[in-house]
C-alpha cells in the first residue's frame, strides 16, 4: 500500500506494510526450513537403509559362521565318538588276547 500521510491512516498503512514484509520474510524462512528438513529426512532415510542392509549382511555372515562352527563341532564329536568306539573295541580285543593268550596257558 502506498500512502505517505502522517496521520493515523498513514501510521496504520506503514505498520501494515511492515507487517506484510515481515510475513513475507517469515514465509520464506519457513519454506527454506521445510526444504532443509526434507533434505535431512531423505539423508536419514538413506542412512537407515544402508544400516539395515549392513545389519542384514552381518546377520547372514554370523549365521554362516555359526552354521559352519556347528557343523565342525558335530563332525568333531562324531570323529571322537568313532575313535572312542574303536578304542573300546581294541581294548576289548586286547583283553581277550591277554586272557586267552599263550602266557596264561
Amino acid at each position: 500500500m502506498a500512502y505517505e500521510g502522517r496521520d493515523e491512516i498513514g501510521v496504520l498503512t506503514n505498520t501494515l506494510n511492515e507487517m506484510r514484509s515481515n510475513l513475507q520474510k517469515m514465509a520464506l524462512a519457513v519454506t527454506e526450513a521445510v526444504a532443509i528438513v526434507s533434505s535431512s529426512s531423505q539423508e536419514m532415510s538413506a542412512g537407515a537403509h544402508e544400516t539395515s542392509v549392513s545389519v542384514e549382511e552381518l546377520a547372514s555372515t554370523a549365521n554362516q559362521f555359526a552354521g559352519g562352527a556347528v557343523d565342525r563341532l558335530s563332525s568333531n564329536a562324531q570323529d571322537m565318538s568313532a575313535s572312542a568306539a574303536k578304542t573300546s573295541e581294541l581294548s576289548q580285543q586286547g583283553g581277550r588276547l591277554r586272557l586267552g593268550g599263550p602266557s596264561e596257558q
